[in-house]
């Protein structure tokens, strides 16, 4: 196997391409941060542009009307007290006239 000694035209004619590699990798990444950037900052304003229209109270307001007519709701039960106890009168006999409430100055 034979090898070819590499010369200084070789040498020079490498180095642009490797040069111009490594700008177009460079501005290739830069591209790529600043759309990300971009894309970031306009996702975070709208975002805010969002929460700031839902902080907003969505009231419904209505005008109290008269309803129509109900039929009377009639349910079964009992009313009963929890605790019960005897009442008996001071004196025999019946009441004739109550003239005064209960509480009032007699």
């Amino acid at each position: 196997m034979t090898t070819k000694p590499l010369d200084s035209k070789t040498k020079t004619q490498s180095a642009p391409r490797v040069f111009l590699t490594g700008i177009i990798v460079v501005a290739a990444a830069a591209a790529t941060a600043t759309i990300g950037i971009s894309n970031r900052a306009k996702s975070v304003q709208e975002v805010t542009r969002w929460t700031n229209e839902q902080a907003i109270p969505t009231v419904a307001v209505v005008a109290p009307t008269l309803a129509p007519g109900q039929d009377e709701l009639v349910l079964p039960g009992n009313i009963e007290a929890y605790y019960t106890g005897l009442i008996f009168a001071r004196a025999s006999g019946y009441v004739k006239r109550w003239e005064k409430d209960i509480g009032a100055h007699v």
